[in-house]
């Protein structure tokens, strides 16, 4: 069996501390709530998130904090949320080839929520390579 994913939570509580995550062909980091149907909550404090073939933590329909992370190198962007929570204080987000951070909002839906997409930054983003000429 081929793994696509080094971590995927679907449902649950899930903190990641101080490791290595990398050279994965998909997502580093994936947390989501769609299997399951249950409150999915992930915590990623010190870790190296590097050199994913897609993002580096994905983030789908979850809640997640991001304290102190490297999280560089990967093929799309080091972080993307769509219809999630995330807080994200104090990480490393330079040289991702999608860019830093992606938030794909619900805002066109006619049955949007305003409290439904929410992200709080507090990172390092200003890399020449995070951004567009």
């Amino acid at each position: 069996m081929i793994s696509i994913r080094c971590v995927l939570i679907d449902g649950g509580n899930l903190t990641l501390r101080r490791n290595t995550i990398h050279d994965n062909r998909d997502a580093g980091v994936k947390a989501d709530s769609y299997w399951s149907g249950k409150k999915t909550s992930l915590t990623l404090e010190d870790n190296d998130i590097v050199e994913n073939g897609s993002r580096g933590v994905e983030i789908r329909s979850a809640d997640a904090t991001l304290r102190r992370n490297t999280i560089t190198g990967n093929e799309k962007t080091g972080i993307y949320l769509k219809g999630g929570h995330a807080t994200v204080h104090d990480n490393d987000l330079r040289a991702n080839h999608g860019g830093a951070l992606k938030v794909k909002s619900k805002a066109w839906s006619k049955d949007w929520d305003e409290d439904e997409d929410k992200v709080w930054i507090s990172s390092t983003v200003d890399d020449k390579r995070n951004k567009k000429e």
